[in-house]
Order: structure tokens, then C-alpha cells, then sequence
């Protein structure tokens, strides 16, 4: 009967031992779980990152990277920083262990529920001053034939950010000072380019005063109001600024040399419908039409050498 109770007693102690997790088994699951893992790709942003970031010169205020930046991330989300390597997390402390339920809401012996501290580990000097260096999380263990595994892991963050030591604040007080100095030198570079475009504004405004002057007028020509043939108009006036036709009552075509935005094109065109040959010369997006080719082609060939000759007086005026 003794010999019945010891073996029982016995089976029954290798029983709960093999059913019992470990504090130093489960740490070592816990680091070794890849979604835990994760939580080092995209670390949090603590609760002054933004604007130490932009004083830092990593990002801009609308969170774009600056070359800078890219140099020790990828991005900068909403609440937090994605790296370009990722860091390693690690348990720091397992802070109790507990019979769990499964997913079924069974509990025995054979689920655990593990709660822990973690942090992550070798973190730059660069980036530990943007994250929460952690937090705590909970774990829940399923006992298998081959031991435990973790079915589901969850992770919070804390309020904590890393401290900063000597040298970490001497590097970040040399960033400061570093973007610092660019933003002076960019408003240097803004304000010179303001002075220059003002100065290259009034220069231009005193060409176009001066070539908006009308010398002499150079020919006067006949032509139609539009593709009908009907309605002889008086003339088109051209000068060596600018050529102006009569419309109808009070609308005129004036067309400045400086305007001119490719060279004119002359062309024959049939108008079968009207029963008439006509001629245009196509000015900007604008068509002048001629009954008589000789006079169409006289007021194209003067048009022509007006630009070309006004070209040559006001050369400065062609790159605005």
C-alpha cells in the first residue's frame, strides 16, 4: 500500500513539474517570438520627438525627412519612427505567471499566462532620443508534446524615454547648433533670391516699357473678319511693336511682338461650303484672313522680319 501512495505521489509531482512554466523559459520564448520582435521595426515616438526632431534637423514641420534624416530612418509615421535597421526587444523581467484560459475559455494547467517588463537594446545615440525605450506586455502559452509555445503575444508601451548621457547630449547639442546654422543660411539664400527676382522684375518692366514703344508704322493691309470671305475690314495696322486689325465697331486684335509665342505660319485654305480661296497667317492662336495671296503673303513676310528685327533690338526680353 506505502509502495501504491509513494508512486502516485511520485507521478503526480513529475506531472506538475512538466506542466509548470518556467520564469526562465518563458523569457526565453518571449525573445525569441518574432511578433515580439516586431515591436522593433517601428518604435514609438516619445512625447517631445517632433519638435526635438525638427530643431535636430531630421525632419521638416510637416514630417518629411531631411537628408539627414534619411540617414538614420526610413519615415516618420503617426506616433512613431520606422528604422532602417530594426532594434532588438528584450524581456527584462517576467513579473508572474498564471493558469490562463484558451481561446475556448477552457483553463487548466496546460495554458499560461505570462505578464512582463521589456526594452529595447544597443540603441543609438541618434535614435533613443525620439522612442520610449519600452513597457510591459502579456503572453499566453500553450503546453504542446515538445513543450511550451506562445499562442498570442501583446506588448504596451510606457511613458519612459531612454536617459541621454555625456555624450549622447554633446552629439545632440552639435545637431542643434548644425540646423541651426542652416536655417540661417537658407534665409540668407531666400532673402537673396527675393532681391534678385525684384531686381530682374524691374529690369524687365523697364524693357517692356521701352519695347512697347512704336517707332513707325511699317505697313498697312487688307483682310476679311473671318472665314466667310464677307465684310472687307479697312486695314491691319503693323509696327515694329505690334500689329492691331478692326474687329467689328469697337473689338480689336492687338498682338505685341513680345507676346508672340512661336513663329507665324501662312497657309492656303479652301472654304468649298462658301465657294472661296482664302489665305491666313496664324499668329499665337489667332488666324488673320486674306482674300488676295499677294497681300497675304506681304503682310506675313513684313510680319516676319518685324519680329526677327525686334528680336535683335530687345534680346534680353526672349527668356521671359
Amino acid at each position: 500500500m506505502k509502495k501504491i501512495i509513494y508512486t502516485l505521489v511520485i507521478i503526480t509531482f513529475f506531472y506538475s513539474c512538466g506542466n509548470n512554466l518556467s520564469r526562465n523559459e518563458a523569457e526565453k520564448l518571449i525573445n525569441q517570438n518574432s511578433k515580439f520582435q516586431e515591436t522593433g521595426n517601428s518604435p514609438k515616438l516619445n512625447e517631445n520627438a517632433i519638435a526635438n526632431g525638427i530643431n535636430q534637423g531630421f525632419w521638416s514641420k510637416n514630417r518629411n525627412l531631411t537628408p539627414e534624416g534619411y540617414n538614420n530612418f526610413n519615415a516618420i509615421n503617426f506616433g512613431s519612427i520606422s528604422l532602417k535597421v530594426p532594434l532588438k526587444c528584450i524581456v527584462t523581467s517576467i513579473d508572474g505567471i498564471a493558469d490562463s484560459k484558451n481561446l475556448y475559455g477552457n483553463g487548466n494547467d496546460s495554458y499560461k499566462e505570462a505578464q512582463f517588463s521589456w526594452e529595447f537594446s544597443d540603441v543609438n545615440s541618434v535614435t533613443k532620443r525620439f522612442i520610449l525605450k519600452g513597457g510591459t506586455g502579456v503572453a499566453f502559452f500553450r503546453k504542446f508534446d515538445d513543450g511550451w509555445r506562445i499562442d498570442n503575444i501583446s506588448v504596451d508601451y510606457s511613458n519612459s524615454s531612454f536617459e541621454l548621457n555625456e555624450s549622447d547630449r554633446m552629439a545632440m547639442e552639435k545637431d542643434i547648433e548644425k540646423e541651426n546654422q542652416r536655417r540661417i543660411e537658407e534665409q540668407i539664400r531666400i532673402e537673396e533670391e527675393i532681391a534678385r527676382r525684384k531686381a530682374e522684375e524691374e529690369e524687365r518692366k523697364q524693357l517692356v516699357a521701352k519695347a512697347l514703344v512704336v517707332n513707325n508704322t511699317i505697313g498697312n493691309y487688307n483682310a476679311v473678319d473671318d472665314f466667310t470671305g464677307k465684310g472687307l475690314q479697312k486695314k491691319i495696322t503693323l509696327t515694329d511693336v505690334h500689329f492691331f486689325r478692326d474687329l467689328s465697331g469697337t473689338q480689336y486684335l492687338n498682338i505685341w511682338f513680345g507676346s508672340i509665342n512661336s513663329k507665324p505660319t501662312f497657309h492656303r485654305f479652301r472654304q468649298t461650303a462658301m465657294g472661296w480661296t482664302g489665305f491666313a497667317v496664324q499668329v499665337n492662336d489667332k488666324s488673320i484672313v486674306f482674300k488676295d495671296e499677294n497681300e497675304a503673303a506681304k503682310f506675313y513676310k513684313d510680319l516676319i522680319d518685324a519680329i526677327e528685327n525686334w528680336n535683335k533690338i530687345f534680346p534680353d526680353l526672349k527668356k521671359w
